[in-house]
């Protein structure tokens, strides 16, 4: 089976994110070279761009809130991918790790890799469901721009009083242009591409990075799966027989043993997945929760019909699935640790030698306390916590719209 992570590492190796352990000296400097680009000009440039323009839209609410949607989410980015090469080393320690214990449990009555699989697929389908959102939303906004440059351009063709003229064409998304764009349809044209380019970059920065916190919580929750079958299937094959062996018995313990040790490793994974990612899902979530209470004022004041509002809608919907997702493993990260204690106790422990029982009970009591990765310590990632940021977010948003 290849690498759990194998996508992943692909979308981060697009975005600029990946640093190759080469030997190869230019491969090396080609990488960082692009590495380089890709960041300095989608996030670093544009994330000024936007914050020079904001005097721009302040003249008009709706696109002074589209503005700040737009600044929050580069802004959040930024903070992923510091994150991201603050602790990429640790990260890569447990990509490492996991995918040198994929066969931990060949040897325990049950098909490991089926289980590996199942998460696989389902860490894949966001994945590639993401990729795929992250393309169209950028280009759908630049190709209907240009559509309507190429069809419509005339009709932005604005003479002033000195007879020079002027292309009058909103761009897609507001930033400083560092050339006149209203100079010509295409110096417009040129406009739109540079800003699709690097929406394109940053959502992909985005993906790699929000599906890689999927793929480690995915691989982490299938290995508590894994264990969970592991311990349940001990007894079945070694103390079925009530008569057994002293020998069988030792051997019942050992793979007890080899359970618990791995048991004990996940457990440090998901402590150090804490550290790493506890402050950047509070930073996520505090910036999800302003998003979707402004998506939702802006979707509410354009009028039915008109073509921005699907592009709101849209973007809605992504910070929403988003913000879903997150939630959702970490649920079944929690879920999966929690059904460690009924699968000891469905072992057939009663034949068992003292030591193994001591280990189970103490083994037991430790798994009854869940395992969370938290909101900044705040508060457990879990559903209710998705159902708490929607409620929030629509009760900021009625508040805004009764003053209005």
């Amino acid at each position: 089976m290849a690498s759990f992570f194998d996508l992943n590492i692909k979308i981060l190796k697009l975005s600029g994110l990946w640093v190759p352990n080469s030997n190869n000296s230019f491969k090396y400097k080609k990488a960082i070279t692009y590495n380089s680009i890709c960041i300095l000009y989608s996030m670093i440039y544009f994330t000024i761009a936007e914050l020079v323009s904001l005097k721009d839209s302040a003249a008009n609410l709706n696109d002074l809130v589209k503005n700040l949607n737009m600044l929050m989410s580069f802004l959040l980015t930024l903070i992923k991918i510091i994150v991201w090469f603050r602790y990429r080393k640790d990260i890569l320690k447990i990509i490492a790790f996991i995918d040198t214990r994929k066969n931990v449990f060949k040897n325990y009555n049950f098909d490991s890799e089926e289980i590996v699989l199942k998460e696989l697929q389902f860490k894949d389908t966001w994945t590639k469901s993401f990729f795929v959102m992250s393309t169209l939303v950028p280009l759908s906004a630049g190709i209907l721009s240009i559509t309507e440059t190429i069809t419509k351009g005339e009709e932005y063709v604005v003479f002033r009083n000195d007879s020079s003229l002027v292309y009058v064409q909103k761009l897609p998304y507001y930033s400083w242009i560092p050339f006149d764009h209203s100079s010509s349809k295409w110096s417009f044209a040129i406009a739109v591409v540079s800003q699709c380019i690097a929406l394109l970059n940053c959502g992909y920065i985005t993906v790699g990075l929000d599906m890689m916190f999927v793929a480690l919580t995915s691989s982490i929750t299938a290995h508590f799966i894994m264990t969970k079958e592991a311990l349940r299937r001990i007894g079945n094959f070694e103390f079925k027989d009530r008569t057994a062996t002293h020998k069988l018995r030792d051997d019942g313990y050992i793979k007890f043993k080899n359970c618990l040790m791995h048991l004990q490793n996940l457990i440090k994974l998901c402590q150090r997945l804490e550290v790493i990612y506890s402050f950047l899902i509070l930073v996520q979530v505090l910036v999800s929760l302003l998003v979707l209470c402004t998506c939702l004022y802006l979707v509410s004041s354009i009028p039915i019909g008109v073509r921005l509002l699907g592009n709101e809608l849209a973007y809605l919907l992504a910070i929403e699935i988003q913000v879903a997702v997150y939630c959702f493993v970490g649920n079944k990260l929690t879920d999966a640790a929690l059904e460690i204690p009924l699968a000891i106790y469905e072992c057939d422990w009663l034949n068992t030698t003292t030591a193994f029982k001591k280990a189970m009970i103490i083994t037991t009591i430790r798994m009854q306390k869940p395992i969370y990765i938290t909101i900044g310590k705040f508060s457990p990632l879990t559903l209710n916590t998705f159902v708490m940021i929607g409620k929030t977010s629509y009760s900021i948003f009625t508040v805004l719209k009764s003053r209005n």
